[in-house]
């Protein structure tokens, strides 16, 4: 009697673990679907308000207002023809609520203490630290209107991967500001210095 009453414990803590980790993995998946809702384009045009872009997903042309950005300052570098922006747009997909140049983000940026030190983003995303730093760097993207930069620990204390998600400051062909726990950082590109 005594083992079967073991018996059926053993098995309810196990199908409760089990309905457990079920629920914990159904969180998951959902969080993981939670889709990303930046569109990659290239700049075909500008105009005062808007600018025609072709979607990078299906290459069809839409034309999106920026004013609204603008006014909000919510547009990470310039608007130049030719250029891939990611961009978040409103419901209706007519209007730029965040927008972030690509072309100008990736390449080299040092700090602008003179260090050395600083960041290369590559195009395919992925980043790496220059010069001695705190952090290695590992990957970057735009999520809505935000860079995330992933790092791990240098000292290989640990290898997970952790994101830090930046609030871009400033984008312009030399400078870049980016601000991340509520500390800016400022880099520069450097004449004479291979960007890409």
């Amino acid at each position: 009697m005594r083992n079967a009453f073991m018996i059926v414990a053993l098995t309810a803590m196990v199908l409760a673990g089990c309905s457990q980790k079920r629920s914990n993995d159904a969180a998951r998946r959902k969080a993981a679907t939670i889709k990303d809702p930046t569109v990659y384009a290239r700049i075909e045009s500008t105009g005062n308000d808007s600018i025609s872009v072709a979607l990078l997903a299906d290459s069809s042309l839409i034309t999106v207002g920026v004013a609204n950005a603008a006014e909000h300052k919510a547009i990470a570098g310039e608007l130049t023809r030719g250029d891939t922006l990611a961009m978040v747009l409103d419901d209706g997909g007519r209007s730029m609520v965040a927008g972030v140049n690509v072309s100008q983000l990736v390449g080299l940026w040092l700090c602008d203490d003179g260090s050395g030190n600083g960041l290369r983003l590559a195009p395919d995303g992925a980043a790496s630290s220059v010069g001695t730093g705190k952090l290695t760097l590992r990957t970057w993207r735009i999520d809505n209107g935000r860079l995330v930069l992933t790092y791990i620990m240098p000292d290989g204390t640990d290898y997970t991967e952790k994101p830090a998600r930046t609030r871009i400051v400033l984008l312009a062909s030399d400078s870049l500001r980016i601000e991340v726990n509520d500390t800016v950082m400022g880099y520069t590109r450097s004449s004479g210095l291979l960007t890409i």
